[in-house]
């Protein structure tokens, strides 16, 4: 066992290993961007479908969304 390890465990008291909090912020923050993306699309569509928007400008908003969303994603899994 390494260093770091060591010390988070004696830190932790046992309790949380440094795998499972690594797996409980990966899947806390996935969730997080994907409802967030598609709060954003939706916000987007209704705006569109009150005319406030073009529907270039919901396309747009949806490609950055979904981009910004493959950002994180593979942030979060690597």
């Amino acid at each position: 066992m390494n260093p770091e390890l060591a010390f988070f465990d004696e830190g932790a008291a046992g309790f949380l290993t440094a795998s499972n909090l690594l797996l409980a912020i990966q899947l806390i923050g996935c969730t997080l961007a994907i409802v967030y993306v598609a709060w954003v699309c939706v916000a987007s569509y209704n705006e569109w479908g009150e005319s406030e928007i073009s529907g270039g400008q919901m396309l747009t908003t949806w490609f950055r969304a979904i981009a910004a969303l493959m950002v994180l994603l593979y942030l979060f899994t690597t």
